[in-house]
């Protein structure tokens, strides 16, 4: 078995195990009713029991709004890319985007997202270093443009989280702490370069901020440019948000929760982006009935996750899927670009 395929089967193996956390929690050793008992049967017989013509509009709509969310991203990675003076036209960048959407589907978090952008960029523009840089730094924007709203709603899904003051306080602190990486690397790269090399801290943490700053030294003097990106980037986000809550509208009589929802929803989105299965699999699910399931809402709560997925990533991938085959039989060949590190221009 390839080192590709363990990779996938491990994913894969995570997903199930967060499956079976959700719907056996005693095969664990926790009380079966950890999370509410919720059970793939539920979920259907709730999904059966809910209104379809009032279900279905918000689920186009979750749809519709995952787009313009889709939209906003592909408009930031142009700009990006621009700053690197590479022009690429919409269509192109919104096909590779879907495409990649497809790609990373069976993969962690973005792993295989960014990985077929970049390759198609780069193969599209012949500039395999830049079009890895433009990726670096597009993804740091849409890290900070996360974190911002994770931190900022943070303090509000305290009362849902039930852990000990000081604890909530140490991870406000760490994700606080993440910001400010991500904003000094947007904004003053040089002194992440300099910090990295002098951080007693192992080199495999020194080395990533070290080439992170490297990566965006080329942006240090288009604040503009990073401005425009980094609110695209808070459109996408939102835009995932809404998506969220336009499936909650449609699955959920009691609106009551619309405040939690709102609240947790960031701090979901960066839970699944970190999680260990492809897409979050399990982990958001996992997550919205821990944090918004109280008494009888728990399996409402499972559901409205899953069908954001259903939404916001399997459609856009399935039509990624289309074009991915409609591409020639070179672009379907296994990838094997390697990109060299990126230089630090000299002081």
């Amino acid at each position: 078995m390839t080192r590709k395929a363990v990779w996938i089967a491990t994913k894969l193996a995570a997903a199930s195990v967060l499956f079976v956390v959700l719907f056996r929690p005693q095969a664990f050793g926790l009380s079966p009713d950890t999370f509410g008992g919720v059970t793939p049967a539920g979920m259907v017989r709730h999904l059966k029991e809910t209104n379809l013509t009032r279900l279905l509009p918000w689920l186009l709509l979750a749809t519709a709004v995952k787009f313009a969310g889709i939209a906003a991203g592909v408009a930031r990675w142009r700009v990006v890319l621009s700053g690197q003076d590479i022009e690429v036209p919409f269509p192109r960048l919104l096909e590779s985007w879907l495409v990649g959407r497809f790609v990373g589907l069976l993969l962690p978090s973005a792993l295989g997202f960014d990985a077929y952008r970049l390759y198609d960029s780069a193969r599209h523009t012949g500039r395999l270093v830049e079009s890895a840089t433009a990726v670096i730094v597009e993804k740091t924007i849409g890290f900070l443009a996360l974190g911002v709203l994770a931190f900022l709603t943070f303090p509000l899904a305290i009362g849902l989280l039930h852990l000990e003051p000081h604890v909530l306080l140490g991870a406000w602190v760490i994700l606080g702490g993440a910001v400010a990486v991500a904003l000094t690397a947007l904004l003053a790269p040089r002194l992440l370069f300099r910090l990295a090399r002098l951080l007693p801290a192992p080199r495999a943490v020194r080395r990533p901020l070290a080439r992170l700053g490297a990566a965006v030294a080329v942006y240090e003097d288009k604040r503009s440019l990073l401005a425009t990106a980094g609110l695209l980037g808070l459109l996408v986000h939102l835009s995932t948000i809404a998506a969220f809550l336009c499936a909650m509208m449609g699955v959920c009589d009691d609106q009551t929760v619309l405040p939690n929802v709102s609240a947790a929803l960031p701090v979901m989105v960066y839970g699944a982006m970190l999680g260990p299965s492809p897409s979050g699999e399990g982990a958001r699910e996992i997550m919205f009935v821990t944090l918004l399931g109280t008494a009888g809402r728990e399996t409402a709560a499972a559901l409205f996750a899953h069908l954001a997925w259903w939404t916001g990533v399997f459609v856009p991938s399935m039509i990624g899927a289309v074009l991915f085959l409609l591409r020639s039989r070179s672009y379907r060949e296994p990838l094997r670009l390697r990109t060299r590190a990126v230089e630090y221009p000299a002081e």
